[in-house]
């Protein structure tokens, strides 16, 4: 219908649902054709002027501006878009918010809301929603003519490919089917006589692939259990949760367990595993190239220990780990901080060098995730923090030799990247796993990235995802354990938990103003590193956004709560801004290249703030009232924080001085008494109202309580837990990603909208390669 019309010359410049009819025979219709116009024919609209309907427009309806053809077009992708995934691409709760994300913001991959939407079918509607008309698809009868080809291939591919996962085991959900009560004898007997069938089963297949020499060609997918006892979970929360061995016989994996974590092996030809000795309170996991050892964090060290039983080693310190990779040469190559460059050493211990160093010209904050290439010349890693500071969906991925420091940049962008031989490079980005050839000695893939696999578990925050592939190209990744769309929820003290009015979104560090009535948070856009900062009202349920300027995140309140301080990452404005709640549409910088605010002084007068650039890890305090900033913790070690009590005498923030990353408190404005008041780890601390207590996170996911002392003298009391977080989101950020109420009583969180909290089984995919 739409290539009829634009044969004739004519624009629609309305297309949707509304405007789209079935009539009796079947046959779509387009309708309405009232807001039309005639390529060539004088413009019946003043310049300047929109014509359409909100959510459907083109970005040049938007602006105003002069249409054609390919408007209808972008509409046509838009109503692709929302018939299959059952949402519209550009989302708002005003007409001027959906207009900025139509001209600004790109529309995330259908994929990524439902993973059963196909790439081919993907890059079809994505392409129709491309900004620049130039960009964008050209024609109407060639997108019908698209769509045709991708039923038919899709077609042939439902009847010939291998599409389910057979799972060897699944876990018990410890409650029969309540349509078909059945007896406890009636269980046990058919438990008798079917256990054994899976097992052999099982166990038969698996031996039958890892002997075979003949590989499928299409790729097979296989679950494989992972707890090994009641009470355990795996532990996924901003570093790697386990570790293909090279040979793809087993799987190295950490779990929580009793308030702390450990490492199990798992063979694949069994169903027994077996804890490693000496990796209490490990995570981690990365194995030596010969597989006999096996390389983990824990206590702020990195530490190894032989496959076969032993002793534990201590090799190096690495109190902010983010990855580590053992290469050919007995080196290993790891990232020991937050935010800091990669180093490398013996893997006998010592024999430290600095790797790489941060490029703080361009804002890169962090080099993770390093992986050495089987050649042992070349280390391949993830850049963070140019554009996003909390985000990585975005990041660079760098080569860098290993003899002479030379880097070079990859024309990829991602979260996480894994080289795998004979020539194959993986990419994490939001949740998928996409794949092509790739040239080492070019520097660049051969071929376009394709997805491989959906709904990959990770953290956005860290940029860490799930997956790992053994030398022999066998892939093992973690199930997401949530969808993308995030919610907040209100926390009792007890832990009990009622969900918040709110629709969902991509929320991060959400702030309660201090009369108790709004919530500041940062929104982001899915698909992209631009965020912005919402206030909702708690008494009317409305939620506005207050900044248009794009990659504004991390909002605090004033203590009158009529201004919001937050990070601007925004090109030209880099820094700490502020701007009044009720007035005015932009916000004044109030500091370049200042970092995350923490949080405001009694009197309303001094902010404190982490800095990101140039060295991400100190405390600094802004005079609001002169403009002037000083630096008040700085040291070699990596600090975050600085919670000033309410009575102003004290400030409250997390150090990994002693290794692990503990929290402590200094006098202020002096800083000159000083405790820790935490236990076997600790961090995104802060007081509560009225000075007493003081709540963090600890290291396997528990909020806890201090209760303190504060005059004449400060005293800590003992830490204890009040409820357990890990089923809560909580991305490596440096500022919470909850808040106390006023009166102390409730917490807020943030929490994936479908949270499932008891994900027990691995993926592993055969034969991927050979689609690619």
């Amino acid at each position: 219908g739409l290539a009829a019309a634009h044969e004739k010359g004519v624009v629609h410049r309305d297309i949707k649902p509304e405007n789209i009819m079935i009539r009796k025979d079947g046959i779509a219709q387009v309708m309405d054709f009232g807001l039309a116009k005639l390529r060539g024919a004088s413009r019946l609209t003043k310049e300047g002027s929109t014509v359409g309907t909100a959510g459907y427009m083109s970005p040049e309806q938007v602006q105003g501006q002069d249409t054609d053809h390919r408007s209808d077009i972008f509409s046509l992708g838009v109503l692709l878009y929302e018939m299959l995934t059952g949402q519209l691409p550009f989302k708002g709760v005003h007409e001027t918010a959906i207009a900025y994300e139509i001209v600004n913001v790109d529309s995330p991959p259908m994929s990524s809301i439902k993973p059963e939407i196909p790439q081919e079918l993907d890059a079809i509607v994505l392409e129709c929603l491309e900004k620049d008309p130039n960009e964008r698809a050209q024609s109407a009868k060639q997108i019908a003519i698209d769509l045709k080809r991708y039923r038919r291939e899709s077609s042939r591919q439902h009847v010939s490919r291998i599409m389910p996962a057979r799972p060897l085991s699944a876990p018990n959900t410890g409650a029969p089917s309540a349509s078909a009560p059945v007896s406890p004898v009636s269980v046990r007997r058919l438990v008798w006589i079917v256990a054994p069938l899976i097992v052999g089963v099982a166990i038969g297949w698996l031996i039958f692939r890892l002997d075979s020499t003949t590989p499928a060609n299409e790729p097979r997918f296989v679950n494989v259990s992972a707890i090994a006892a009641a009470g355990q979970r795996i532990f996924t929360i901003d570093i790697p949760a386990f570790a293909f061995s090279p040979d793809g016989r087993f799987i190295a994996y950490t779990v929580t367990e009793s308030g702390s974590t450990k490492i199990l092996l798992r063979a694949l030809s069994s169903f027994q595993t077996t804890p490693l000795k000496g990796t209490e309170n490990g995570a981690a996991p990365f194995f030596s190239p010969d597989g006999k050892w096996i390389g983990f964090v824990a206590d702020g060290k990195i530490k190894k220990v032989p496959l076969a039983g032993g002793t534990a080693e201590s090799i190096a310190d690495a109190p902010g780990f983010r990855g580590a990779s053992w290469g050919p040469d007995n080196r290993i190559v790891y990232s020991p901080e937050f935010s800091a460059g990669l180093m490398s050493m013996s893997a006998t211990g010592g024999d430290v060098r600095v790797l790489s160093q941060l490029d703080t010209t361009t804002r890169e904050r962090t080099h993770r995730w390093p992986q050495v290439l089987p050649d042992g010349k070349t280390v391949l890693y993830t850049i963070g923090g140019q554009n996003n500071p909390n985000s990585y969906v975005d990041a660079q991925f760098a080569l860098q030799s290993l003899e002479t420091g030379e880097r070079y940049i990859l024309d990829v962008r991602g979260e996480m990247a894994v080289y795998v031989e004979p020539g194959y490079l993986v990419v994490a980005r939001n949740g998928v796993l996409l794949a092509a050839p790739f040239s080492v000695k070019e520097r660049r893939i051969t071929q376009p990235l394709a997805a491989i696999v959906n709904d990959v578990g990770g953290d956005p925050g860290s940029g860490v995802a799930h997956f790992s592939v053994s030398a022999t190209g066998d892939l093992l990744y973690l199930p997401s354990t949530a969808n993308r769309e995030l919610g907040l929820v209100w926390m009792t003290r007890e832990g009990q938990m009622t969900p918040l009015t709110l629709p969902p979104g991509l929320y991060t560090t959400p702030r309660i103003s201090p009369d108790g009535s709004k919530l500041a948070i940062t929104v982001g856009t899915p698909g992209s590193t631009d965020t912005d900062i919402w206030i909702y009202d708690f008494r009317t349920e409305v939620f506005t956004r207050t900044t248009f300027e794009r990659r504004m995140s991390n909002a605090i309140w004033s203590k009158d709560g009529k201004k919001l301080y937050y990070n601007s990452a925004s090109g030209g404005m880099e820094g700490l801004m502020v701007k009044l709640v009720d007035g005015g549409m932009a916000g004044t910088l109030l500091l370049a290249n200042g970092g995350y605010p923490i949080s405001v002084s009694p009197r309303g007068n001094r902010l404190i703030f982490n800095s990101i650039v140039p060295v991400e890890g100190n405390i600094y305090e802004l005079d609001l009232e002169t403009g002037e900033y000083e630096t008040l913790v700085a040291t070699p070690q990596f600090e975050y924080g600085g919670s000033v009590s309410p009575d102003g005498k004290y400030i409250l923030y997390y150090s990994n001085e002693p290794g692990n990353p503990e929290v402590f408190v200094r006098t202020y404005p002096d800083l000159k008494g000083k405790w820790q008041v935490s236990r076997n780890g600790g961090q995104l601390a802060t007081w509560t109202p009225d000075g007493r207590e003081i709540l963090y996170i600890n290291a396997v996911g528990r909020m806890m309580s201090v209760p303190v002392q504060r005059d004449p003298t400060f005293i800590p009391g003992v830490p204890r837990e009040l409820f357990d977080i890990t089923q809560m989101y909580t991305p490596n950020i440096p500022l919470a990603n909850w808040d106390i109420t006023p009166d102390g009583k409730r917490f807020i969180f943030i929490r994936s909208t479908n949270f499932n909290a008891t994900v027990s089984m691995f993926n592993i995919v055969f034969n991927w390669r050979d689609e690619l």
